[in-house]
């Protein structure tokens, strides 16, 4: 197996008495993948990130790059020979500089006369050799994006952190530049962290994706395994909607639920707690009448796709269902599940 490019291990740092922001967070980033830290607020991942470039000292836990020790309570590596690159949120370029003066002021190792060529170089490779004389105030959000960009990959980092990169720019031009961004990193076979709080984000820009909570990492896998095999309670709601019911397990991979009979995804036994997407449920009309029905208490029409809400033996359900199936407020209906339930891990 190839070695990874960073591996972190049981990384903790405080600021006060009230106890650890990161506790015991560990994991590797592979060379070429695209990483994200995702979480709420306060969560502990933009210390994650300070600590790994060097700008936090840690109490506990060690960082290696490249078999390196970087960072450790003995060892602090200064950022500047960490060969890390770095994108703040607020892209934090010189006001009083050029795009193409920006990005060769990253490359201080360089021979003076051959930075701004090297300089032209990444701005091409990020679309921005147009706006290479322009100043940042001359720039839109997601052009000062790509110039940070570039700035950071310039001086040819063995690991760039991205810090909330694209929380400034509105929703359209958020969506196009994360592709971008996501498009120069590969084809620069470059490895990289992206710290967010956004679920859509992290779910279609990194490779994998670490969900933290109260300064310790839940769960670790691809978008597809956190988003539909979630291990907690927490990775479940925080990525996306749900729906949570609880059960007796006999030890089968069948429970018996207000919905009636539903398969989980793993064998179980005793109380235990399921998750269930929106679109891995559906709805069938019933008569009025009919037994097991529910009652659609809600409408979302979204182009695309329509959300129902659904009230169910009195438990509230979501149903996500194509555009094509159409149900009214207050019509009566059976809810089916599609796929089967996700087991969740539940704390002592």
């Amino acid at each position: 197996m190839e070695k990874p490019l960073l591996h972190i291990q049981g990384l903790t740092k405080s600021f006060d008495q009230s106890g650890p922001v990161v506790n015991q967070v560990g994991f590797d980033v592979g060379k070429n993948e695209i990483f994200a830290l995702l979480g709420p607020s306060g969560c502990g991942k933009t210390t994650t990130l300070r600590l790994i470039a060097g700008f936090e000292h840690c109490e506990a836990g060690e960082v290696y790059i490249e078999d390196e020790l970087v960072e450790s309570p003995q060892v602090s590596l200064n950022p500047q020979k960490r060969e890390i690159g770095f994108v703040f949120q607020d892209y934090a370029l010189f006001p009083h500089m050029t795009a193409l003066e920006n990005v060769a002021f990253s490359l201080r190792e360089v021979d003076r006369k051959k930075r701004p060529v090297l300089a032209e170089e990444v701005l091409c490779r990020t679309g921005m050799e147009k706006y290479k004389h322009r100043m940042p105030d001359e720039l839109s959000g997601g052009q000062q994006q790509r110039v940070a960009l570039a700035r950071a990959i310039a001086p040819k980092p063995r690991l760039v952190l991205m810090d909330e990169p694209f929380s400034g720019l509105d929703a359209m031009l958020r969506d196009s530049t994360r592709k971008e961004v996501r498009a120069i990193l590969k084809k620069s076979g470059m490895s990289a962290i992206l710290v967010t709080h956004d679920q859509e984000e992290a779910l279609s820009f990194a490779d994998r994706i670490a969900v933290m909570n109260n300064g310790q990492i839940e769960q670790i896998g691809t978008p597809e395994e956190v988003y539909y095999h979630p291990k907690t309670q927490f990775v479940a709601q925080f990525l996306g909607r749900t729906n949570l019911f609880r059960a007796h397990a006999d030890g089968t991979d069948n429970v018996e639920t207000r919905l009636g009979p539903v398969k989980i995804n793993r064998e179980a036994e005793g109380l235990i707690l399921c998750s269930i997407r929106p679109e891995h449920l559906t709805l069938e009309r019933c008569k009025p009448n009919g037994k097991e029905t529910g009652i659609i208490t809600g409408r979302e029409f979204r182009g695309h796709d329509i959300t129902y809400h659904v009230l169910f033996k009195g438990d509230k359900y979501i149903v996500h269902t194509d555009n094509r199936l159409l149900f009214d407020v207050d019509e009566h209906v059976i809810v089916k599940p599609l796929e089967p339930a996700v087991v969740l891990n539940q704390k002592a």
